[in-house]
């Protein structure tokens, strides 16, 4: 139920992908035609639907030749623009025609995020470039062709064109994000959060949000329970974490939502510098047991890639019922 990612930060994590540098082939200066510098499209993602209905694209472009099999062969500048289509085609392709740069907080349909989008110098060999934002520009998608004219912050003017096919890959909605595959053991104990029933559909769920901050790094568990609508404390007992929804059984987690929200329950770390909001690391806890007393509760249990996950919580276990 809580949304511990956005898109925002799903562009962040794909961009963060770096290339790996090495020796040069060649270093020649870019190929100019028309006054337009030819370019290749080094990366094209789709991110998915978004809430509005909108999809989400991450378009990457370099100097034609300077990125070969993800290897920097040439310093290059890369050209980052995430942007919205209002429709995608059944070959990943987003609308063909005009995408102007926006700086809106929630930017439209057929748009640039200038927030996001950058340009930055890649070397073969040192350090890259600081990202570099734009001021205005503008991207054109057409079937074998997309050309992008910007200028940026310091004073930079690009026009840029790439002619040929290109290939989206297809990263949309993954259940599981943001869980590593590396399995390890997370033991956690808080002593602060909110407890709070929801109404889902024909079910009343006691949705618990521990939480617990140490300078940036901020470490949540989210716990839902089935339980009975009347409830105002989480009973003592011994409890299973599973996939029905029997009463007084601790939900199962299925990951995430197609909006980016973890469903059932799950333990997550934020580094919330530069104010982030988002999760980085995710364990979706999928089978365990709970041993609930008077004044805490203890979990052991296991998440989806197989992590040991044990979580002690000690206060008020009471709460406003569904029904009073």
């Amino acid at each position: 139920m809580k949304k511990v990612l956005n898109w925002k930060m799903l562009m962040l994590v794909i961009a963060s992908m770096s290339f790996f540098a090495c020796k040069p082939t060649v270093d020649n200066p870019p190929v100019v035609v028309d006054e337009w510098t030819k370019a290749d499209v080094t990366r094209f993602v789709y991110l998915g639907q978004q809430e509005d209905g909108n999809h989400l694209f991450l378009l990457y472009m370099s100097l034609e030749g300077a990125i070969v099999d993800n290897k920097i062969v040439k310093n290059t500048t890369e050209w980052y623009l995430p942007f919205l289509s209002e429709s995608v085609s059944a070959d990943l392709k987003p609308k063909f025609g005009e995408y102007p740069i926006s700086f809106e907080a929630d930017y439209q349909k057929n748009t640039v995020n200038g927030n996001f989008a950058y340009a930055q110098n890649l070397v073969v060999e040192g350090t890259h470039g600081e990202e570099i934002k734009y001021t205005e520009g503008k991207l054109v998608i057409e079937a074998n062709k997309i050309t992008f004219q910007g200028k940026t912050t310091d004073n930079k003017e690009y026009k840029i064109m790439y002619e040929g096919n290109y290939t989206v890959i297809n990263q949309a909605h993954n259940a599981w994000f943001g869980e590593p595959e590396t399995t390890t053991t997370k033991n956690e104990e808080f002593t602060q959060g909110t407890l709070k029933v929801v109404k889902e559909t024909t079910d009343t769920i006691l949705l618990m949000e521990l939480n617990k901050v140490n300078g940036n790094d901020r470490v949540d568990a989210q716990i839902e329970v089935y339980i009975n609508g009347n409830d105002s404390v989480l009973k003592a007992g011994n409890y299973q974490i599973a996939g029905d929804k029997n009463i007084y059984t601790f939900r199962a987690s299925e990951g995430l939502s197609e909006f980016m929200e973890i469903i059932g329950c799950a333990l997550y770390y934020t580094n919330t510098a530069g104010g982030n909001t988002s999760a980085h690391e995710i364990y979706y806890i999928t089978a365990g047991n709970v041993v609930v007393t008077a004044n805490d509760m203890t979990i052991s249990a296991t998440s989806h890639f197989g992590s040991i996950i044990n979580i002690k919580y000690t206060g008020s276990l009471k709460f406003t019922p569904a029904r009073s």
